[in-house]
């Protein structure tokens, strides 16, 4: 049963160990994404902001989209939290958590929010599924195919959550993201946001939002500004607000600091992102 996980812990520049406990974030790969190196680069990011990453496996390569992805995912987190536990491993503040995921793996950061009280496992603060997809009844698979949805009114009210999709994702579409969407009904209005990651074609390379945009790596060229102003950008703020109450009066509510998504050589502004808190079924 595939259950392993990696982890990735800050250090200080002198190579030696953090010792002041750090939040933590769990990152759910998207579907045979096993190894971390696609999103490596964010990964790393978000460790260099000072935080501990989880980043379980719960699939082998050829596993088909089954619901013991739910159990394998919770199963590598509590084997890594035993380890980090361990002397030689950074400590970890367990009342500052956040969880993100691409894909499938956003449907399981959504389920994980949903039921990790009930399952005795760090809840977290900060939630933010990015282009959900390989779910029950999310379009893109046959029926009664797919992850289950957990019951998203059961994420509770102090988390802090965004819900990404990409304009230009034809491969899993929105359903997954307003099934997740419209769940959220135990989360205030002003602690949400459904946001939606525009492509832009003024220049070159294009920037698409297909359902590879959240992808940062391995080559350099992967990366563009809506992974800098998009999906890390976005994750900066809703862990700054989640982790230390730091500016949640810009991580909420369309505001610039949410939709700037960079510009163009020529100083033309890369199409914002659109904040749309009524996007339907």
């Amino acid at each position: 049963m595939p259950t392993g996980y990696w982890l990735f812990e800050p250090g200080n520049s002198d190579g030696s160990l953090v010792t002041k406990p750090m939040p933590l974030v769990i990152f759910f790969h998207g579907y045979t994404a096993i190894e971390p190196e696609i999103f490596r680069p964010w990964i790393d990011h978000t460790v260099q902001r000072g935080a501990v990453v989880i980043y379980p496996y719960y699939q082998n390569a050829d596993d088909n989209i089954l619901p013991e992805f739910v159990d394998n995912g919770e199963t590598a987190i509590r084997d890594a939290l035993t380890e980090l536990a361990k002397p030689g491993n950074v400590p970890v503040d367990l009342n500052r958590v956040g969880v993100v995921g691409h894909s499938v793996g956003a449907v399981l950061t959504a389920d994980y929010a949903a039921i990790a009280e009930k399952d005795g496992l760090p809840v977290p603060s900060v939630v933010m599924p990015v282009e959900p997809g390989g779910c029950i009844d999310c379009n893109e698979l046959p029926p009664g195919w797919g992850v289950p949805l957990a019951d998203f009114s059961k994420i509770p009210s102090s988390a802090r959550v965004y819900v990404i999709t990409g304009s230009d994702d034809d491969f899993v579409g929105d359903a997954g993201a307003k099934h997740v969407w419209n769940g959220l009904t135990n989360v205030p209005a002003d602690q949400k946001d459904y946001i939606i990651v525009q492509g832009d074609t003024h220049g070159f390379p294009l920037l698409l939002a297909d359902h590879d945009f959240p992808v940062a790596g391995p080559l350099p060229e992967k990366l563009n500004t809506l992974d800098w102003y998009g999906t890390w950008k976005l994750f900066d703020l809703l862990t700054d607000c989640g982790f230390a109450n730091k500016g949640c009066d810009q991580a909420f509510g369309g505001t610039e600091a949410q939709t700037y998504m960079g510009e163009w050589s020529d100083g033309t502004p890369v199409k914002p992102a659109v904040i749309n808190d009524n996007p339907g079924e």
